[in-house]
């Protein structure tokens, strides 16, 4: 079904098709495959990006926007659900270009997230026929869609209406993160039996979509899938802390652990999923992990032969972190089997590799690389072991000081003496009045926000230095990213009122008089009345 069948309705020309002229999605992902299937970086941008969105706006990374509603809120728009079911009941019943046209245009929001539970509810009770035009619709819509709310609901209809024939138009649409939560339910929908089809997605997707597909893989008992599951499958750009629980349990960490030789791909996928596990976040953590004791138990017995990176040292002192917790916490888990002899056992075993001279040579050594991640590894492990980073830290400040993560260590290991020369260098090298070009509303994305990202480190530690630094602040004052100026604020909220010079109290009234946002402004007043700000607000 293309443009021409939309014009057989002589009431629809051309300019009425939200699609008219625009490059299809379908093609796009087809189109950016590597060589082994999965989705290369130009493919990565979906066409739609061109006309969605503008210079400034605030873009999620694919599939955030679903991702995080799904995750954190969830959706259940009844009122949405029931306007959007008479359109569909009308495309199915007759086929209606117009009501094709009008359902696009309602798709065009991208926001299905918020109701598609309740409109595939609904169908479902509706007992809509996928033939002859229903299905059909749907398939056209998946391959010929320009835009990603309509290929979203396309794929899901699909679940709804399709035949196990279309699990290859879904799975390959399913290969960009954006949409690959509805390819997930959609194959499940599918087929009686999809796990094969959902582990090899998984493969093709690091993102949100791969946390999609492997919570789809927990009750998992294939054990090949259990292997990946442990050495790669929690591995995601969000954060490993969303996988690790389901990884370690339905991959069955505790009984891989129990070999009596295991190769260094898993000591080392094992110590990650510990550690995300301890660190805890938006998922179960090792709280909830029954097999704890056990699997600890098993890893240090591993790792204290095998132990020979940082990133080692760094997975045996966070286990010791977490044996050494007060009493309290330990009475809460006595239910997972954790008692005091097998606490003591486990913190003589990690305080046996921590206390290794090998780790200071290895620090001295890769604290000269050149590698990013082994630098940052060996700067981690430098902080734990008390050796002092500050002169590698600023070299590497000097060598690319746009690069706001090195303001960010620097800033971590200031003092009195040493913030001195800090905005010093700031002065010289950040090239301050391209920053304060005046206030505005912009959120400070991308790279040509260097300078400012840069400028928000230094002004996070500022305000344990009273009256340090003004000149940064008035820079922060007079910058068009909200943040900065934010930041800014909270600075001089940090420095006591009786501290301040009169210089101060002037430059922040100058600002309040020409502050553009209501929010910000509010902030000013706060100050200058000594009223004292929350800084738990979105700053």
């Amino acid at each position: 079904m293309g443009t021409l069948s939309f014009l057989f309705d002589h009431h629809i020309t051309p300019e009425d098709l939200p699609w008219h002229g625009l490059p299809a999605i379908y093609p796009h992902i087809k189109d950016n495959l590597d060589t082994e299937g999965s989705l290369n970086e130009t493919g990565k941008i979906l066409p739609d990006e061109e006309w969605r969105f503008h210079e400034g706006d605030l873009k999620w990374v694919p599939g955030g926007m679903d991702g995080a509603f799904g995750h954190h809120f969830g959706g259940n728009d009844q009122k949405r659900a029931r306007n959007i079911v008479p359109l569909i009941k009308e495309i199915a019943r007759s086929d209606s270009q117009a009501k094709k046209i009008e359902l696009y245009n309602v798709l065009l929001a991208d926001d299905l997230v918020g109701y598609i539970d309740p409109l595939l509810e609904s169908m479902r009770q509706q007992e809509l026929d996928p033939e002859p035009y229903l299905r059909n619709f749907a398939r056209w819509l998946a391959q010929e869609g320009t835009d990603r709310g309509p290929v979203k609901f396309a794929i899901a209809l699909l679940g709804l209406v399709g035949i196990p024939e279309d699990v290859e138009l879904v799975a390959l649409l399913g290969k960009h993160e954006e949409f690959t939560l509805y390819a997930a339910v959609a194959i499940h929908s599918l087929l009686d039996d999809p796990l094969l089809h959902i582990w090899n997605l998984a493969k093709h997707v690091s993102g949100w979509g791969r946390i999609h597909l492997v919570e789809r893989l927990a009750k998992t008992d294939h054990p090949d899938i259990q292997d990946w599951l442990i050495r790669e499958g929690y591995k995601n750009e969000i954060m490993y802390e969303y996988l690790a629980y389901i990884c370690a349990t339905s991959g069955d960490l505790k009984s891989a652990l129990a070999e009596e030789t295991i190769d260094e791909e898993l000591l080392n996928s094992a110590g990650e999923l510990i550690e995300s596990l301890i660190i805890g976040g938006p998922a179960e953590d090792i709280d909830d992990y029954d097999d704890a004791p056990v699997a600890i138990q098993r890893y240090l017995a591993h790792l204290e032969p095998m132990a020979h990176t940082l990133q080692h040292f760094l997975f045996a002192h966070l286990i010791n972190s977490y044996l050494s917790e007060l009493k309290e916490h330990w009475t809460q888990r006595k239910k997972q089997g954790w008692n005091l002899e097998i606490r003591n056992t486990l913190l003589q075993t990690s305080q046996r590799i921590l206390q290794r001279p090998l780790w200071k040579e290895l620090v001295e050594r890769d604290l000269t690389s050149d590698d990013s991640a082994t630098f940052y590894t060996a700067s981690q492990a430098a902080e734990l072991l008390d050796i002092d980073t500050w002169d590698v830290h600023w070299k590497k400040l000097l060598d690319k000081p746009l690069e706001a993560r090195h303001w960010y260590e620097i800033m971590r290991r200031a003092n009195e003496e040493r913030i001195v020369e800090i905005v010093k260098t700031a002065r010289e090298h950040l090239e301050l009045d391209k920053i304060a070009i005046g206030p505005g509303n912009d959120l400070g994305l991308g790279e040509e926000y260097a300078r400012n990202h840069c400028l928000d480190f230094i002004l996070q530690g500022l305000g344990q230095y009273p009256g340090t630094g003004q000149f940064l602040v008035e820079i922060a004052l007079l910058s068009p990213v909200t943040r900065n100026r934010n930041m800014a604020i909270r600075v001089l909220s940090l420095w006591a009122q009786e501290q301040w010079t009169l210089e101060i109290e002037t430059l922040l009234q100058e600002a309040f008089n020409r502050e553009p946002n209501e929010d910000v402004q509010e902030r000013i007043r706060r100050v200058l009345d000594g009223e004292p700000l929350d800084f738990d607000d979105k700053m």
